[in-house]
C-alpha cells in the first residue's frame, strides 16, 4: 500500500475527478473506512483502496504515484494496480 497520507491525497484526487463522472462509492463511508485503516484487515476493501490509489494516481502530480523500481511500468499508479489479487 502507498502511505497512509498518499492514500489519503490520492482518495480526495479520486473523488474530485472520477467519482463525478462514473459515481459508485458512498464517500463518506469509504472515508470511514480510511481513518480506521480497515484496508489493513480487509482484503476486499483493501482492494478497493488500492483501486481507487490507482485510478487517483492518474490525475496526481505527487512523485511518490510513480514506482521506484526503475523495471516496473512508469505509468502513475500502475505498482497499485498490479498489487491488486483476482477475487474469488
Amino acid at each position: 500500500f502507498p502511505t497512509h497520507d498518499l492514500i489519503l491525497s490520492l482518495s480526495r484526487t479520486y473523488f474530485d475527478y472520477v467519482q463525478i463522472t462514473v459515481p459508485f462509492l458512498h464517500r463518506p463511508t469509504f472515508e470511514r473506512g480510511l481513518s480506521e485503516r480497515l484496508y489493513l484487515t480487509n482484503r476486499e476493501f483493501g482492494a478497493l483502496v488500492l483501486s481507487v490509489c490507482a485510478c487517483g494516481a492518474r490525475g496526481s502530480s505527487d512523485p511518490r504515484v510513480y514506482s521506484e523500481d526503475p523495471k516496473k511500468n512508469a505509468k502513475a499508479g500502475y505498482e497499485w494496480y498490479t498489487q491488486i489479487e483476482p477475487m474469488r
